[in-house]
């Protein structure tokens, strides 16, 4: 996945047709999309929909702790991969920082996660 930014101030997601095809089981993926970054900020603020994991490595749905982080700070992706199997539902998992910036991550059935970029 690539955003870039426009002349306008729309933040375009480009993913390509071999990484459409891998993530494509996910729900809410969209080939090409233009949002500003208040909308991506929005996404991240708003969503119920989709998986939280806090400064503390905590991984949060609908408010709910769902699986408590690995070992440290870090996330624990090989439990939220068994929780996204489990419940037959591979949303977007974003991960805050201590800054307060937030990364947007997949996680494949394996528990491996994919970095693709951030809101800062």
């Amino acid at each position: 996945m690539k955003l870039t930014k426009t002349a306008s101030g729309k933040t375009t997601v480009k993913i390509s047709k071999k990484e459409w095809q891998r993530i494509g089981r996910k729900a809410g993926w969209i080939k090409q999309a233009e949002m500003s970054f208040e909308e991506l900020q929005n996404a991240w603020e708003n969503s119920d929909e989709d998986i939280k994991v806090n400064v503390q490595g905590d991984a949060y749905y609908a408010g709910k702790l769902i699986v408590p982080r690995a070992n440290g700070q870090n996330p624990n992706w090989k439990g939220i991969a068994a929780w996204m199997q489990e419940n037959s539902y591979w949303p977007n998992v974003w991960e805050q920082n201590d800054h307060g910036n937030v990364s947007l991550y997949s996680v494949d059935e394996y528990g491996n996660a994919t970095y693709h970029g951030g809101l800062v």
